[in-house]
């Protein structure tokens, strides 16, 4: 059960972290195509940064895919490192898993004895 759900929550980060990778990569592009709208306005170049100070075609839209770009980058980092943290929790639970019995049990049976021991570990 154990390394069940390890597994599982290692497939759910590492899709995590595909999906939203993609998703970054779709919202720098719809970025780079705002700014090159913002920027054309403004005579190809902002060095100051304040094209959209002033409300222009695009600013919108910049500012949407800049915010998109920064969460979807966070959510595929979150993804990976859940990935690698199950990944890890999934190897180290298969190389420490003990193969025995949390209890054993040992009857031994004599003339005029009965011995019953149960022990375990801690």
């Amino acid at each position: 059960m154990v390394l069940v759900s390890e597994a599982t929550l290692f497939a759910a980060g590492l899709t995590t972290g595909i999906v939203f990778s993609i998703a970054k990569g779709g919202a720098a592009d719809r970025y780079e195509t705002a700014n090159e709208r913002v920027l054309a306005q403004v005579g190809g170049s902002d060095p100051t940064g304040i094209a959209c100070a002033i409300p222009r075609d695009g600013c919108a839209e910049l500012e949407d895919a800049r915010q998109d770009e920064k969460r979807n980058g966070t959510f595929a980092t979150v993804g990976f490192v859940t990935a690698g943290v199950s990944a890890v929790a999934f190897g180290l639970t298969l190389a420490l898993w003990k193969s025995e019995p949390p209890a054993r049990i040992h009857a031994q049976v004599g003339p005029q004895r009965t011995t019953l021991l149960l022990s375990t570990q801690f």
